[in-house]
């Protein structure tokens, strides 16, 4: 993982109360000595910047971090509790900023507050496909982000199961309209069910399907982590999946108003 997505997974996209621990967040970076770097030294005083999306600008942005943070105190106007310091992210296209509590630990931070919340930001770009997934649905995905954000993996993990299940049925029955059934389809594993319709689907959400063999396991054999450590690639699959909708629905639409002005046209001929 590169060096900025690495720190926007901590400082964006972690839910609270998670801990990063340093042994953990060493990674290759582009330096003059071509060595390993400290992630979390750097989180912690050095140059922090990834992309993310702003939700005043509505638009993705370069965040880079403001005035250096420091321990106990951020400004005169936001302090923080002992051994405890503030990262604030600065959108570059309009100056707005996200702000981060983190907490010193033993061998690592501990993410302990935000502000706007994980789930402001995470749930604000997905109201443009209001039109495609089922109100219902959409409230589900924004419930799921509620509670990923407070750390409850179990709750949040069912929702999205929920939602990307709906997804997989939706898209079978147009390949069904289109090709006809598929033999026993409904008992085929995750895996296999994404397999079976991938000309239907995103290219790389069949190409990295495997992974989500984790939504073939009952809940009983899930926890918390790993339902919070799978949380972020089940979303990114189900946005993936309604941006291609939405795009074809661009698209139709696109090729509905030029053929409404191609026959207008024909009509004064």
């Amino acid at each position: 993982m590169l060096l900025e997505d690495t720190m926007r997974k901590i400082l964006i996209e972690s839910p609270l109360y998670t801990e990063f621990l340093t042994a953990d967040y060493f990674i290759k970076a582009k330096n003059d000595l071509d060595l390993d770097v400290d992630v979390i030294e750097i989180i912690k005083s050095g140059k922090v910047q990834f992309d993310c999306f702003c939700i005043f600008c509505k638009k993705e942005a370069t965040f880079i971090r403001g005035a250096k943070s420091s321990i106990n105190t951020y400004s005169t106007h936001i302090t923080a509790a002992e051994n405890t310091f503030i990262v604030k992210m600065v959108c570059q296209r309009a100056k707005h900023s996200y702000y981060i509590w983190l907490e010193n630990t033993y061998d690592g931070i501990k993410k302990i507050g935000m502000s706007p919340s994980m789930e402001d930001i995470s749930n604000f770009d997905v109201n443009k496909y209001k039109g495609i997934l089922q109100r219902k649905y959409l409230s589900e995905l924004h419930r799921a982000g509620g509670l990923a954000s407070h750390g409850i993996g179990i709750g949040s993990f069912v929702y999205m199961r929920r939602i990307f299940e709906k997804q997989i049925n939706d898209h079978y029955d147009r390949r069904v309209l289109a090709e006809g059934e598929i033999e026993n389809f409904s008992s085929l594993r995750t895996p296999e069910k994404i397999k079976a319709i991938e000309n239907y689907l995103p290219a790389t959400l069949v190409k990295h399907r495997d992974v989500y063999s984790i939504l073939s396991k009952g809940i009983h054999e899930l926890d918390e982590e790993t339902c919070l450590k799978f949380y972020p690639v089940l979303r990114q699959a189900i946005v993936m999946i309604l941006e291609q909708d939405h795009q074809i629905k661009l698209e139709d639409k696109a090729r509905d108003d030029l053929e409404k002005s191609l026959a207008e046209i024909m009509k004064d001929m």
